[in-house]
């Protein structure tokens, strides 16, 4: 099965360098211009054409393989740098393609769930625009078709194939001497097949004794009785902070800001349950390496800015705190 194996690795001397590039406005500026260059879509055709012509002429490096993925659904999620001085979240895209070039998964029911063996392809990082022009970093996460048919047909599997997926990127900035923490919730972007274009042409290893796989335990279906005995719906309360300046928003009442605490005593890692937030939502259920099945649905009080959410877990007080920006009543009114 075609996987990508190759990695880079940075030195912390190179990833301060990095760092210390960016932070400079000029180069940034240089930057964004070479992303917007070779994101032209006559660059990408002259790309793309280049391809094609290795493969016809059998110039693919020995011991590698092209998948061509067809485009799924776009993950945007937030993440931080460990080794940042400021440690800021920032955006991060993943592009959730397909091609039956990968191996199909595997799967063995037993009382608990169903036990996943996931084969995948993970491209390079990249930097992709967002709607406003910032640079956000992008991979191109390859599954087989029937993957990303049962994410579309199941809201439950698609959380924990993006759990998977989160997971993939986060070693793969791990191991390129970027160490970062993924933020809990996640967004499908709406009518947005791929950031940005069309998918790139994945060059992988095609050495089927090194396939890139996880194995993880999904849960089973709300319909399977076997596994409703086992659900654990943890307590939890809603703590309203901060109110809105009377001056500049209608409402002085509503809060700036919702903490959600939740107890999840249980969970010794954030990689055993999946949270996912929406405006007025939010969700726990069970992560890629899941030992107990937390599940729990909770409407709030208002809306919130998910993307600008964060969450922490307090292993010691086994307690989730999920903080969420409350959207201005004027904001919401404007909109």
């Amino acid at each position: 099965m075609p996987t990508q194996t190759d990695e880079v690795k940075l030195t912390a001397e190179e990833v301060a360098s990095f760092e210390k590039a960016f932070s400079d406005e000029s180069f940034r500026k240089l930057m964004a211009d070479y992303v917007c260059e070779i994101s032209d879509p006559k660059h990408k055709e002259e790309t793309e054409a280049y391809i094609k012509e290795l493969e016809v002429k059998h110039e693919i490096p020995v011991g590698k393989e092209l998948i061509h993925p067809t485009p799924g659904f776009v993950i945007k999620c937030m993440h931080q740098k460990k080794r940042s001085s400021e440690a800021k979240s920032a955006k991060l895209f993943l592009n959730m393609v397909h091609s039956d070039k990968v191996s199909k998964p595997e799967s063995d029911k037993s009382d608990n769930g169903t036990r996943w063996s996931v084969p995948f392809a993970i491209g390079p990082v990249r930097l992709e625009s967002d709607k406003s022009g910032s640079l956000v970093p992008t991979f191109d996460i390859c599954f087989h078709p029937t993957i990303l048919k049962q994410a579309h047909a199941s809201k439950e599997f698609c959380e924990f194939i993006v759990g998977i997926a989160k997971d993939a990127a986060k070693k793969a900035f791990d191991s390129s001497g970027e160490e970062v923490e993924l933020g809990y919730g996640y967004s499908i972007l709406r009518g947005v097949l791929y950031k940005n274009g069309s998918p790139k042409a994945l060059m992988v290893s095609n050495d089927a004794s090194t396939p890139e796989e996880v194995e993880a335990q999904q849960p089973t279906s709300d319909t399977e009785v076997a596994n409703v005995e086992q659900r654990i719906i943890p307590k939890y309360k809603i703590v309203e902070q901060g109110v809105f300046d009377i001056v500049n928003h209608t409402n002085s009442s509503r809060p700036k800001q919702l903490a959600v605490h939740i107890s999840l005593d249980k969970v010794t890692s954030v990689a055993e349950v999946c949270l996912y937030v929406s405006e007025k939502k939010l969700s726990i259920t069970p992560g890629s390496r899941a030992k107990y099945q937390y599940h729990l649905d909770v409407t709030l009080p208002y809306p919130v800015v998910s993307e600008k959410g964060s969450a922490r877990l307090d292993k010691n007080q086994g307690t989730l705190v999920v903080t969420l920006p409350v959207v201005s009543s004027s904001t919401e009114i404007i909109n």
